[in-house]
């Protein structure tokens, strides 16, 4: 499972990182870019706390339905996005 982890995050973190910089002009590519440095802190420093307290109410077979919850929300988000770019002929690299 960890080595999936481990696998996955290295594959998607330069791709979302290049999206990043392709979606912003030279003026705006440091905000965008601390924007996402921002998000990930923040999801990195929030992620145990939240989580230790998901596990202590609904047990870990609730904290599982509510991660596998959460990967199909972000997997939706994901394939609208995907829509909006393609409808505007945003290219993806």
């Amino acid at each position: 499972f960890m080595v999936g982890i481990t696998l996955g995050e290295m594959f998607t973190m330069p791709s979302i990182q290049s999206f990043t910089v392709g979606r912003s002009s030279p003026q705006t590519r440091g905000q965008y870019l601390a924007l996402y440095a921002m998000g990930g802190a923040i999801a990195q420093t929030l992620a145990p706390a939240v989580g230790t307290q998901l596990v202590a109410q609904i047990g870990f077979s609730g904290n599982w339905l509510a991660m596998t919850g959460l990967g199909v929300v972000a997997a939706a988000g994901f394939g609208w996005l995907g829509h909006v770019l393609k409808r505007t002929d945003t290219v993806m690299r």
